[in-house]
C-alpha cells in the first residue's frame, strides 16, 4: 500500500471564531484549487460535526461529484435505543450519492479478541483502509476528503493515540484533502452553525451540538478484549449515560451542550461509559499510605487488571486505573485532588470513584466519564453532583447487571479523555 498525498488547509486566513463566513469562502477556494472539473470525490462520514461540515463544504462546491459513504462498523452507538448508523443515513438522505456500508464482520475480525489498545486501533484502521479502497473503486472516485482536525494530527504525531484518519495507507487513494485540518472542535462548530443558518441542510441540523465520538467508536470504550456480550453491555450503558447526563445538562443550562461564549469551553465536551472486565490485581502499601495521607479518611481501593491510556510529560502512557471507595461521602474538593495527584505520584493512569454496585457474581465494571473542554487537548472533570452520578450508576446496575460502577475523577492530563 502507498501513502496518499495529503493536502491540508492548516493556516486559514481567518479563524471561524472571528468570521465563519470569511473562513467558508477561503476553504471553498482551497477546494477549487485542488479539485479539477473532472474529479470525483469520496468522503467517509461518521455522522459527527467534522465530517458533516466537510461533506457540506464539498457539496456546495462540487455538487453531485461528491460521493458520501458511512460505514456501519458494529462499534457505533445506540442513541435512545436506536442504532446510530440508521440515524446517519437519514441525515444524509438529501445527498444523491450516499451509501450505507455494513462492514461489521470485517471490523469484528480485525478488532475482536485483541487485548492491546494500540493493536485494536491499528486493526480498526486496517479495516477502514480496506473498505475505503473498495468504495473508491465502486464509486469511481479519484480524490478523497475527510474531516480531520488539528487535535487529531497533534495527538497522532505526538504519540498520544493513533487516530484512524491520520497517516492512512491506501492502494486506491492517491490524493486526500483535509479542509478542516487547521481547526479545533469549537471552530468547526462555529462553521456548522453558520452553514446551517445560511443553507438549512438536513445534515447540519443540531450537528454543532453533537458531542465528539471517537472514530473507532465503542471499540475503544469496550476496554481490553472485546466479546459480543461485553460490547452489548457497553452499547446499552453508554446510551444510558448519554441520555441521563443530557437530561441533567438540559435541566441546568436549558440545552444538552452548553458553550461558554467567553472561553469557548463546552459543558460537557463528552459524556460516555466504558466497560471493563471484573478483574483486579494485588494491592500495594504505597497506595494505601498515599490515600490516607491525602484524605485523612478510610479509603478502600483496588487496581483494575487492565492498562488504559494516560498522559505523562506530553506523551501517552499505558497503566492501570485505581478504583477507590469510601463509606464517607467525598466532595469534589477531595476528588479533584485525588484525580490529579495520585497519577502524578504513582505509575497509575487515573482514579475511578465507586458510585454503585450489586451483590453477585456479575462480570463487568463500568466507568462513567464526563468532561468539559474547548479542544480535547486539555479537559476538566464535569462536576456533576455525585447524587446525580449515583442515580445513573443505579440505572446501569439495575438494567444491565454489571457488578460495579465508577465515576472517573481524573482530568486530561494526567488521564486521556478516552480509555484506549
Amino acid at each position: 500500500m502507498s501513502i496518499a498525498t495529503i493536502f491540508r488547509y492548516l493556516k486559514p486566513e481567518v479563524s471561524p471564531r472571528e468570521d465563519p463566513e470569511v473562513f467558508v469562502k477561503s476553504v471553498r477556494s482551497f477546494i477549487r484549487d485542488h479539485v479539477r472539473s473532472e474529479d470525483k470525490v469520496e468522503i467517509m462520514v461518521s455522522g459527527g460535526v467534522d465530517s458533516a461540515v466537510t461533506a457540506t463544504l464539498f457539496h456546495l462546491e462540487i455538487g453531485d461529484r461528491l460521493y458520501v459513504s458511512h460505514i456501519d462498523t458494529g462499534f457505533m452507538r445506540l442513541i435512545r435505543g436506536r442504532e446510530e448508523s440508521e440515524m446517519i443515513a437519514e441525515k444524509f438522505s438529501d445527498f444523491k450519492n450516499f451509501n450505507l456500508i455494513n462492514a461489521r464482520n470485517l471490523f469484528y475480525e480485525k478488532v475482536m479478541a485483541i487485548p492491546d489498545a494500540e493493536q485494536k486501533r491499528r486493526g480498526f484502521r486496517t479495516a477502514y483502509e480496506i473498505i475505503t479502497d473498495q468504495q473508491m473503486v465502486e464509486s469511481n472516485c479519484n480524490v478523497m476528503t475527510q474531516g480531520t482536525i488539528l487535535p487529531d494530527i497533534i495527538e497522532t504525531d505526538g504519540g498520544i493515540k493513533s487516530q484512524h484518519n491520520v497517516h492512512l495507507r491506501f492502494s486506491k487513494v492517491k490524493k486526500v484533502l483535509e479542509p478542516l485540518a487547521g481547526l479545533c472542535k469549537d471552530e468547526v462548530r462555529r462553521v456548522a452553525e453558520f452553514l446551517w443558518s445560511r443553507y438549512k441542510m438536513k445534515v447540519l441540523e443540531n450537528v454543532s451540538r453533537r458531542q465528539p465520538f471517537p472514530g473507532p467508536g465503542l471499540s475503544v470504550r469496550t476496554v481490553s478484549t472485546i466479546t459480543p456480550e461485553k460490547l452489548k453491555i457497553e452499547k446499552m450503558a453508554n446510551d444510558t449515560v448519554e441520555q441521563m447526563i443530557d437530561e441533567y445538562t438540559e435541566e441546568r443550562f436549558g440545552t444538552n451542550l452548553y458553550i461558554d461564549e467567553k472561553t469557548g469551553e463546552q459543558m460537557p465536551f463528552q459524556s460516555f461509559a466504558a466497560t471493563f472486565d471484573d478483574e483486579f490485581i494485588k494491592r500495594t502499601d504505597e497506595i494505601a499510605s498515599l490515600l490516607k495521607e491525602r484524605t485523612r479518611k478510610g479509603i478502600r481501593y483496588k487496581i483494575l487488571n487492565t492498562k488504559v491510556t494516560g498522559v505523562r510529560d506530553g506523551k501517552r502512557v499505558y497503566s492501570h486505573p485505581l478504583c477507590i471507595e469510601s463509606d464517607a461521602k467525598l466532595g469534589y474538593d477531595i476528588l479533584d485532588r485525588l484525580g490529579i495527584e495520585i497519577p502524578a505520584e504513582t505509575s497509575l493512569s487515573r482514579v475511578l470513584y465507586k458510585v454503585g454496585s450489586k451483590v453477585g457474581p456479575l462480570g463487568y465494571v463500568v466507568a462513567i466519564r464526563s468532561v468539559n473542554s474547548i479542544d480535547a487537548i486539555n479537559a476538566t472533570v464535569n462536576e456533576i453532583p455525585i447524587k446525580t452520578i449515583g442515580r445513573i450508576a443505579d440505572e446501569i446496575v439495575k438494567r444491565y447487571g454489571v457488578k460495579e460502577v465508577y465515576w472517573d475523577i481524573s482530568p486530561k492530563p494526567p488521564a486521556t479523555i478516552e480509555y484506549e
